[in-house]
């Protein structure tokens, strides 16, 4: 029995045994290795640079209705990789009216014009590595703009975006670039109704062909500067220049003349060809003659504002409209001016052959490069006097004795305060007196004049002392009578001299 019982346990073992082997897995392990050999890993870059040669827009002073301001912008390419780029405005800081009443013309091949601050500016085509272009911009501020824009400023960027290509700004190789930009307006309107403007130099007998060509011709190159004295910019919309015939409108569009500044006008641009003319100076152009063509043996020039009010002339040679006598006529290829800029006594000494009192030599137009020498002689409309205090010329008083000497003579006044000569008649009754006219004693008659260095006093009233008459001698003869002339010492008068 026990040993079926253990025949049984080891026939269920057994059987046990087998079947968990023959239900457990087999396992096996894949696996692969592969080599890539000779691979090159490379870098490049995408860069741009934007520039220029100006630290700002051109001129620097106020911009006014009408006038431009430039400055060059240049985009380059320092990098590896062509771009894609373009220009745009940003606002930075100012009156945003202002900004937004500025206008842009870029001129590069890729021509923009409208207001500065739609965007965008430019979009350039695809820019290889290496390349470069420049951007002119002419930013105006439009003529008709009102006057609540003076004195207004406007900060801004230009700036420049690049990116590769099949990329954009955000993805791929990309770069930005900024160049700050100020503006600002000058003043305008508001002005006083009448403001001096004066014709401050005219080149009316032009030297051909080295000045252009002379005369009333189709391309008369004469020219007229004019000089604002004023502290603010003055409009010379519709105001005129005249000759001695015809009436010329200077401009029916606002054009100014900026403050302490020149304007010079001619028939047309061509004439700025023959000559440096500051870029501060306004420069324009009447599309026709000066009057009918300035005569060089004497004409007039008229200058008048927009109501019609005469503001200013000048006349020369035969011409005596505006002075008697006129200023005098130059010879061919000099100018005239006026001595010292913006100022004007209404007299032809006012003026001066340009090219003998100017350094350089003259003629000037747009500046007036007079030595400081001449520039600081004041001129009156008669003369020019550095005493303001001119001494009259005494007149002598001449006063006669008694006929009968008298041993006390009454003392005669002096008809001060004006310094004279007194003229006494005594006989001599001695020889002696021929060499020595005065008899001793000697009267004392002397004039005490009295100054002090800010105050001319009177001279003091002299005393006249007796004049004793000697007793005659029984061997003189008689002598005939001599005059007495006694002369008071000069007075000094105090001058304070003004340079």
């Amino acid at each position: 029995m026990n040993n079926f019982i253990r025949k049984v346990l080891l026939f269920l073992g057994v059987a046990f045994v087998l079947l968990g082997v023959s239900a457990k897995p087999t396992l096996a392990y894949i696996y692969d290795n592969e080599v890539s050999e000779e691979n090159t890993f490379g870098s490049t870059s995408l860069d741009m640079t934007l520039t220029s040669e100006t630290s700002d827009f051109f001129p620097e002073e106020g911009l006014l209705p009408g006038v431009g301001v430039g400055r060059t912008v240049s985009v380059g390419n320092v990098g590896e990789l062509p771009f894609y780029y373009r220009l745009e405005y940003e606002y930075v800081s100012g009156d945003s009216d202002f900004c937004n009443a500025l206008t842009v013309n870029i001129d590069s091949g890729v021509t923009y014009s409208g207001p500065l601050t739609t965007n965008p500016h430019v979009i350039g085509p695809l820019f290889s590595a290496s390349g470069s272009a420049d951007f002119d911009y002419q930013i105006t501020l439009p003529s008709d703009t009102d006057s609540s824009l003076a004195n207004k400023s406007c900060q801004f960027n230009i700036k420049a975006y690049a990116w590769q290509e099949g990329g954009g700004v955000g993805s791929g190789f990309w770069d930005v670039e900024v160049l700050l930009n100020d503006i600002s307006s000058g003043e305008w309107g508001g002005e006083p109704e009448l403001v001096k403007i004066v014709v401050n130099e005219v080149c009316y007998d032009v030297d051909t062909p080295s000045q252009g060509d002379d005369g009333g011709g189709p391309t008369s190159d004469e020219w007229v500067e004019l000089y604002n004295p004023n502290d603010f910019a003055v409009n010379l919309k519709d105001w005129t220049l005249s000759d001695n015939s015809v009436s010329r409108t200077i401009s029916h569009s606002n054009k100014y003349i900026p403050a302490h500044g020149f304007a010079v006008i001619a028939k047309a641009a061509q004439t700025w060809t023959y000559w440096t003319i500051p870029g501060e100076a306004e420069k324009i152009e009447l599309g026709d003659n000066i009057g009918n063509g300035l005569a060089n043996d004497g004409d007039r020039v008229i200058l008048r504002d927009n109501n019609g009010v005469e503001i200013d002339a000048v006349s020369w040679g035969d011409d005596i409209t505006a002075f008697t006598p006129s200023v005098g006529d130059v010879v061919e290829g000099h100018s005239i001016s006026r001595v010292v800029k913006g100022v004007d006594t209404d007299a032809a000494v006012d003026w001066m052959d340009t090219y003998g009192g100017s350094d350089p030599v003259g003629p000037n137009p747009g500046t007036n490069p007079h030595p400081p020498a001449v520039s600081s002689i004041l001129f009156t409309p008669l003369f020019v006097s550095l005493d303001p205090f001119p001494s009259p010329t005494p007149e002598p008083l001449v006063l006669e004795a008694p006929p009968t000497p008298s041993p006390s003579p009454e003392p005669i006044p002096m008809p001060s305060p004006t310094p004279e000569t007194l003229v006494l008649e005594t006989p001599v009754p001695t020889p002696d007196l021929v060499s020595s006219p005065i008899p001793s004693p000697t009267p004392s008659l002397e004039p005490s004049p009295t100054s002090t260095p800010a105050v001319v006093d009177p001279i003091a009233t002299p005393s006249l002392s007796p004049v004793p008459t000697p007793s005659p001698s029984p061997a003189s003869e008689a002598v005939p009578d001599l005059p007495v002339v006694i002369v008071p010492e000069p007075t000094i008068l105090p001058v304070n001299e003004e340079s």
